[in-house]
């Protein structure tokens, strides 16, 4: 790991401990900047704590926005794919990336934003367990950490949830259903 410092684009203080992304004209943006000026809700801080109690930004992940989508490309995994991760609406809803878009991703990661920004803008959505494009309105539900659930998996979901509490597999803290748990 270098000991090289992020600088962010607009308030020029170090962005190295915050989870910064590059804009389409190539400039680093802060955490808090980004916020400000977004309003994207960034997911997973890739930093770890150093010897020296500095907490550095992993500086193998790459993030990236553009009209309401982020992505991050995690970099550090020698002999395996990089593995890319992208969140629409602000950060909120998760994309699957299928193999193709992965490689796009390297490549030019703003034509893909570009392409999930344009497909939400005309009314879709992707659920996160069949990895299917429905349109909003045929959303079953949201299940937690930034799903989308089609009608059929929000179903199989709920029965899922139905079927821990039977059988007992809830959470001691909140008495959810492991399913539904974010202990």
């Amino acid at each position: 790991m270098s000991d090289e410092r992020l600088t962010c684009n607009k308030c020029e203080k170090d962005a190295s401990w915050s989870t910064p992304y590059i804009d389409e004209k190539g400039n680093t943006w802060c955490n808090k900047c980004a916020k400000e000026a977004t309003d994207i809700h960034f997911i997973g801080i890739d930093q770890h704590l150093r010897d020296n109690k500095f907490i550095q930004l992993e500086t193998n992940s790459i993030h990236y926005c553009l009209n309401n989508c982020v992505m991050v490309i995690n970099l550090d995994r020698p002999g395996v794919q990089p593995l890319v991760s992208v969140w629409y609406s602000g950060g909120n809803r998760a994309y699957h990336v299928d193999e193709n878009e992965k490689i796009m991703a390297i490549r030019n990661p703003f034509a893909l934003l570009d392409r999930i920004s344009w497909w939400v803008a005309q009314g879709y959505v992707w659920c996160t367990s069949c990895d299917e494009k429905i349109k909003k309105e045929d959303v079953g539900g949201y299940p937690l950490f930034a799903g989308v659930a089609c009608k059929k998996c929000w179903i199989e979901h709920n029965e899922m949830l139905n079927d821990q509490k039977k059988k007992g597999q809830v959470c001691r803290r909140c008495g959810q259903p492991y399913g539904n748990c974010c202990c």
